[in-house]
């Protein structure tokens, strides 16, 4: 009896984690893992806001073989340089309504050389994404004067 009920639990266990995992892998968005942050501007606006950002701090600037906005199904891909720890960051703005975006951080790649990108919430521990968020919020955020609020 207690060997059946063991079964049963595992069974019901890996089950749950089964349908969490499928789930996750049809989740709405290109990037269900992102982070996602809510702000009170159009895309245009903070795309505005980010050409000024990078002109008046260069070292944020990407190589120019990444330095541009990639527009795919009304969002753009975006990517800054974090030149105190050689990592490109990537984001993607999409168009929330006519006065609010959202900002999803996708993930960082380590080094200039492509290839080397660690998705956060996924590819990263916990903490090691906190610290991501942390710095993009008090670097890029916050220097871009954009009110934002982490979803």
């Amino acid at each position: 009896m207690k060997t059946k009920f063991i079964i049963i639990i595992v069974i019901l266990v890996a089950a749950v984690a089964f349908f969490l995992r499928i789930g996750y892998l049809i989740a709405p968005g290109n990037y269900p893992a992102s982070e996602n942050y809510l702000i009170n501007t159009s895309q245009i606006n903070f795309l505005s806001k980010i050409d000024s950002f990078k002109s008046r701090n260069v070292r944020y600037k990407v190589p120019s073989l990444v330095n541009k906005y990639d527009s795919i199904r009304h969002s753009y891909n975006i990517y800054f340089y974090n030149y105190s720890k050689n990592q490109i960051i990537h984001i993607e703005i999409q168009r929330e309504n006519k006065n609010k975006s959202v900002i999803h951080l996708i993930g960082i790649n380590e080094g200039l050389i492509l290839g080397n990108w660690k998705t956060v919430n996924n590819d990263l521990t916990k903490s090691e994404s906190e610290l991501i968020f942390k710095d993009f919020e008090q670097n890029i955020l916050d220097r871009l004067g954009i009110i934002y609020k982490r979803e």
